[in-house]
């Protein structure tokens, strides 16, 4: 959308050093926020999210400047692209936890302590004090349970006592808003990683296992987890951006900063001169082709830095103080600078019509699960915490069961589709081939193989009929239902009857519980997917119960494909708005993984701070 030119949008500005410019970039933001800007005949005050920092590459080197100057004035901000959660002050706090707990190396309490001041999160001394103890107390406690298999002292659990503990909450960060949800992303992101460690390790004892984690974090987690929120196609903090131009393709901000517009450097030394490419072979590189090219290929990258900014491009160099050959401008710089209406000096901004600050709306394009929404309107928080920062939960032991359950089924309705229907004697095979809890003991592992057989072996003996009438299984859908918003699913079986009705079947199990006006929208929904799918309508819904043997459904209502259509917008309007307060409930709360974390969920069961 074209914006109109006003003096001051453009600047190609020279400082003495990096620093300097640094300083600029972050008092150009400072002063652009709240600044009034029109996008598709609305108005609203620019945010922090609609600003960003284009670097050509080296974002640890070359962006520590600018990340330092943000800092300083307190702009909340996110580095995409730098590949490492633990290079965040509230991750390098939360590994020196487990360091410390584990007994790794000689990470001391007053260690864990400084480093968790240090991330400035609003902590007080005394809850501190008070989770530590609780950490100190569970380090010592941790070799004498070596054979103890129970969620106690999950990593999980300790890291989500430990903030609660803390009396650590989204709303207590200080600073500006986009900090705050930028801290509990990274450490969701960090949640995620005690996830995958315990996926593999969950077999061991408490002190072989913490012993591994510590291992884990410092040799192998250290350069392969992202900081948080950077890909997740939800969410969209207010913060500056700090990225590469390669990540910024297809991107647009209203204001675009590129510094470090220096030759040698932008154009690059290896682009287009005599250098070490001319003795050796590019294929003798791995990835060879991402550093050679030439000043063509430097200029189109120029230029896709230039029209990642909608209306303001801030432009700048500094020589370097300890590279030799980075003391010119880059011809680029110079290129833009002789430009009519590009300022060389750094523009004001205080004249400038304001009004609040107001991220852009969110994503345009959504992409939404039936299980997604639903977890959104059981409680927008809880979906936050799970499905925006990545919080995970303490494994449990049944975990696993109904997606085993539910896998055997569809085989066995596969089978029956393809003209073999397997019967009561191959219930043994498909439990071996599905049956899979890693976190399940002995004792647990056994009842459920038991409850798995008899589920089985009644499907296969009281319904054999039924496997005739099947036509399609776990047959995914894709719907598009308008303005931007997909909905995709997998339906458990469609069947035909001997009176050539379609009905929609999902199996319901204690396993997969959810409530009856949950089933019944997840399975409207569907029959507008068989719909799109087919260009035919299904007659009716049905609901087996698997734990009861009992089916029960009716034709479908009309009234309730509306329905479902609206409940699908209003998802969709929640997540582009940003908007996920908790619902807080006593019972919901009180079975919820995060309750800890939230200080409504607490309030609800009664254990406010």
């Amino acid at each position: 959308e074209a914006q109109p030119s006003e003096p001051g949008d453009l600047a190609a500005c020279v400082f003495a050093s990096a620093e300097a410019e640094a300083a600029f970039i972050a008092d150009s933001f400072r002063g652009l926020h709240g600044v009034a800007f029109t996008e598709r005949g609305a108005t609203r005050g620019l945010s922090w999210s609609d600003m960003t920092v284009l670097l050509r590459s080296g974002l640890k080197r070359h962006a520590a400047p600018i990340v330092e100057a943000l800092k300083s004035r307190g702009i909340p901000f996110l580095v995409t692209g730098m590949n490492n959660l633990f290079e965040t002050a509230e991750a390098k706090a939360a590994r020196a936890l487990f360091y410390f707990v584990a007994a790794h190396g000689e990470t001391s309490r007053d260690d864990v302590r400084r480093l968790w001041i240090a991330a400035d999160l609003g902590l007080a001394d005394e809850d501190l004090d008070r989770a530590l103890e609780r950490a100190e107390a569970t380090r010592e406690e941790i070799p004498f349970d070596a054979r103890r298999r129970t969620n106690e002292f999950a990593p999980q659990t300790v890291f989500q006592e430990f903030i609660d503990r803390l009396r650590l909450r989204e709303e207590s960060i200080p600073g500006e808003h986009g900090r705050a949800e930028a801290v509990f992303a990274n450490l969701g992101a960090f949640s995620g990683v005690l996830e995958d460690f315990e996926a593999i390790h969950h077999h061991s004892g408490p002190a072989a296992q913490y012993a591994a984690l510590a291992v884990f974090m410092e040799r192998a987690a250290a350069d392969q987890y992202g900081e948080g929120l950077l890909d997740n196609p939800v969410a969209r903090p207010d913060a500056v951006r700090i990225m590469t131009i390669h990540k910024a393709k297809g991107l647009q901000w209203p204001v675009v900063s590129i510094p470090g517009l220096v030759d040698n450097r932008f154009p690059s030394t290896f682009r287009g001169r005599n250098n070490w490419w001319n003795l050796l072979p590019i294929d003798a590189v791995v990835n060879g082709s991402r550093y050679h090219g030439d000043v063509f290929d430097e200029r189109r990258l120029f230029y896709v830095a230039v029209t990642r900014a909608q209306k303001w491009l801030l432009a700048s160099w500094a020589p370097s103080a300890t590279v030799r050959n980075w003391k010119r401008p880059s011809p680029f710089f110079a290129w833009l600078r002789a430009r009519p209406g590009v300022s060389a000096q750094p523009p004001r901004h205080d004249h400038r019509p304001r009004t609040t600050p107001m991220p852009r709306a969110g994503v345009e394009d959504l992409r939404l699960t039936f299980t997604a929404i639903k977890a959104l309107f059981e409680c927008p928080y809880r979906f936050k915490l799970r499905t925006v920062y990545g919080f995970g939960a303490p494994p449990e032991p049944a975990q696993g069961f109904g997606k085993a359950l539910h896998d055997a089924l569809a085989e066995i309705n596969l089978r029956a589709i393809e003209g073999r229907p397997p019967g009561a004697d191959d219930v043994p095979d498909l439990i071996d081939t599905h049956l899979h809890l890693p976190y399940a003991t002995p004792a647990v592992f056994h009842e459920l193989r038991e409850v798995a057989s008899r589920v089985l072996t009644t499907y296969l003996t009281k319904h054999a009929d039924s496997l005739s009438q099947v036509t399609m299984s776990e047959k995914v859908i894709e719907l598009p239902l308008g303005d931007g918003v997909t909905v995709s699913g997998r339906i458990d079986l469609v069947v035909r009857g001997d009176d050539g009705r379609v009905s929609i079947v999902d199996y319901k199990s204690t396993s997969r519980a959810q409530s009856e006006e949950q089933t019944d929208a997840q399975l409207h929904l569907y029959a507008l997917g068989y719909r799109a799918l087919t260009g035919h309508d299904a007659d009716a819904v049905e609901v087996w119960e698997l734990d009861h043997d009992t089916r029960h459904g009716h034709a479908i209502d009309d009234a309730a494909l509306t329905e479902v259509r609206a409940v699908v917008g209003r998802a969709a309007a929640m997540l582009r708005s940003g908007e996920l307060p908790p619902w807080p409930e006593r019972e919901r709360c009180g079975r919820c993984e995060f309750r800890g974390i939230c200080t409504e969920g607490k309030r609800a069961i009664g254990a406010e701070d």
